[in-house]
């Protein structure tokens, strides 16, 4: 019985990897950080994705990132925070927002069955690891942006030596 509780521990606790990309999807909700510098978190955001499916999941790409649409290129990280900020996934997939979504975002309207393939594609999983792993034993909101805070102060003084 012993053994088994530890087992059982030991596989919920999160690797360290997870825990850092939580906190880092959890920092993106802070929109006033995140606005002074979009191109920034753009390539993280990237980065991110890319680890989760070639480490974390141990499969290649679904395709290039960023993906194309009719030639205009979609970033993850806008079509992510367009999303969630409409309340999700099925908020906009009932409330037929993908259309709305391609022309914020540089597509037509009838781009909009592209775009939500687009997101099923890349980011459907990927937002769902993440709010299944999301629990009472990660670190609040104030202490990721402290975090990323003090990780930045960090990069600046090694550049600026």
């Amino acid at each position: 019985m012993k053994h088994e509780e530890e087992n059982k521990a030991e596989n919920s606790t999160p690797n360290p990897q997870q825990l850092d990309i939580n906190a880092f999807l959890n920092l993106l909700k802070c929109d006033d950080i995140i606005r002074q510098e979009w191109d920034y978190f753009r390539y993280k955001f990237d980065k991110v994705v890319k680890w989760f499916y070639n480490h974390y999941l141990n499969k290649s790409l679904p395709g290039p990132i960023p993906p194309t649409i009719n030639g205009t290129q979609v970033y993850l990280l806008d079509l992510y925070k367009l999303i969630e900020g409409l309340g999700g996934y099925l908020s906009v997939h009932f409330g037929q927002e993908f259309g709305t979504i391609g022309e914020l975002i540089g597509l037509s309207k009838q781009d909009g069955d592209e775009l939500k393939k687009c997101y099923i594609k890349y980011l459907d999983i990927f937002t769902s690891y993440y709010k299944t792993a999301r629990g009472p034993n990660f670190p609040t909101k104030r202490v990721e942006v402290d975090k990323y805070i003090t990780r930045k102060r960090r990069v600046v003084s090694v550049e600026a030596s």
